[in-house]
């Protein structure tokens, strides 16, 4: 997303905003401080239904989710954001056994996957890629 500064008629990339959707405390902390520091503004969900509420009162230009979660799994998250907000990119975070439930993901309509354990690194070049920044 860009928009012009007021001086100069500079243009300035805007961050992006992402919400982590992820049901353990230790890893959700883990994105948000991650993701936060590398300048994005970061909101944070512990299941999917907590999820839905997020993104029907916000905008989000991507979301990063974890595929088991009680109450709601991150494929049927991921059917549900395609009829919420089909323009948002959605990555899904599986463990290295679930690739069969990447694959699904993807044919769903997710941007990407990352499998568990994951490399902070990996992460990053993930989310950049998603939301189309430029990767060094």
């Amino acid at each position: 997303m860009l928009e012009k500064e007021s001086t100069g008629g500079k243009v300035k990339r805007k961050k992006a905003k992402i919400l982590v959707v992820e049901d353990n405390p230790g890893t959700r902390e883990l994105l948000r401080e991650l993701l936060s520091q590398e300048g994005y503004t970061v909101k944070v969900a512990r299941d999917g239904k907590e999820a839905l509420l997020r993104v029907r009162k916000d905008n989000f230009d991507l979301v990063l989710t974890d595929v088991k979660m009680p109450q709601m799994n991150g494929i049927q998250l991921l059917k549900e954001l395609q009829k919420i907000i089909p323009h948002t990119k959605v990555v899904i975070v599986t463990a290295t056994a679930d690739l069969e439930i990447a694959v699904k993901a993807m044919k769903f309509g997710a941007y990407d996957y990352i499998t568990k354990p994951f490399c902070l690194d990996s992460i990053l070049q993930k989310v950049k890629k998603a939301l189309g920044e430029l990767i060094l």
